[in-house]
């Protein structure tokens, strides 16, 4: 069986610290979300990585101190998948009643 890793994107982390999990709030989601970075089941671009941790906020902080595996945009092997994904999605799958819809997994 393969292992699944997530690539999660900057809204994963702002959206949740602007809202409904603060750290205070929600320390178990950021802490779900440290322990997933460190095993690796969870990774981010450097873009997302250095977007988040620009700011001068608990969050950039955190994720300062987490340090998680970050995959370089420009990596061939990652643009590779990158692209395999977004043919996936954006091919146009028909339906009984002839109309094109876009597929969902």
């Amino acid at each position: 069986m393969k292992r699944e890793i997530f690539l999660i994107d900057t809204n994963a982390f702002i959206s949740p610290y602007r809202t409904y999990y603060p750290f205070d709030l929600a320390p178990s989601f950021w802490s779900f979300l440290e322990q997933s970075m460190a095993t690796r089941d969870i990774v981010l671009l450097d873009v997302v990585y250095d977007e988040v941790t620009k700011g001068d906020d608990d969050l950039s902080q955190w994720l300062s101190g987490v340090a998680p595996q970050c995959l370089k945009r420009g990596q061939a092997d990652i643009l590779a998948v990158y692209k395999q994904i977004l043919m996936i999605f954006s091919k146009p799958k028909r339906t009984r009643d002839s109309r094109f819809t876009m597929r969902r997994h």
